[in-house]
């Protein structure tokens, strides 16, 4: 961790994080800024799982000044870095949790609030013996389906070809989701770029919550 990430930490911690805590939280009042006047095709709320070092998710939070968005990242060098990144802007559409996402989705997020839950790239641990650590399963896909909004919208993107086949047969396994065929435009990402370089394929998968 930089000292510059450090210090964006400790004092931006009170505007951009959120504690942990076994308590449904209210959005509207964790934001604490007004959504009257918003274009109704604009997600209100958009959850990000994993942001990495954020700047993807900054990019956004520029773009679409009107969203809230909310992060969630157990690494302490890319929560800094992102908090620094909306301070440097002035930016006050951005709420972080630095926990375990299964927990925070459990105790914190209340059911049918979220437009959009977007996972790019998460870890494949692509050794078949660790396949049972990754993030995206059959529980994992109901608690999302649980938080969104109806017809929310579910963006999953990976570049590893193994993962994208698991995660489309688990969403689709589920007949929780519909495929949304046009896609969702999104920033490149850092990690994005690489694989690219590597020569690697990039698969987004992007679905809406299906009438209950």
């Amino acid at each position: 961790m930089t000292i510059a990430q450090n210090k964006a930490l400790q004092e931006l911690w009170s505007e951009y994080g959120l504690e942990f805590g076994l308590q449904v939280i209210d959005l509207e009042q964790v934001f604490g800024i007004p959504i009257d006047g918003m274009p109704a095709a604009r997600p209100a709320y958009v959850l990000e799982i994993g942001f990495g070092m954020g700047d993807s998710l900054f990019e956004s939070m520029r773009e679409f000044p009107d969203t809230r968005f909310l992060g969630i990242e157990v690494h302490g060098p890319g929560v800094g870095h992102l908090m620094k990144l909306a301070a440097s802007k002035r930016l006050p559409n951005l709420r972080v949790y630095r926990h375990d996402v299964i927990e925070v989705l459990k105790y914190c997020i209340a059911d049918n609030c979220l437009d959009v839950v977007q996972i790019f790239f998460p870890d494949p641990w692509p050794k078949k013996k660790h396949h049972k650590r990754r993030l995206i399963n059959s529980d994992f896909i109901r608690l999302v389906s649980n938080k969104l909004k109806a017809r929310g919208i579910l963006h999953l993107a990976t570049d590893w070809p193994s993962y994208a086949q698991q995660m489309r047969e688990l969403v689709t396994s589920s007949n929780l989701y519909d495929v949304l065929e046009e896609g969702r435009a999104r920033p490149q990402t850092k990690y994005e770029r690489r694989a690219i370089n590597l020569g690697h394929s990039i698969v987004d998968l992007v679905y809406k919550k299906a009438p209950s």
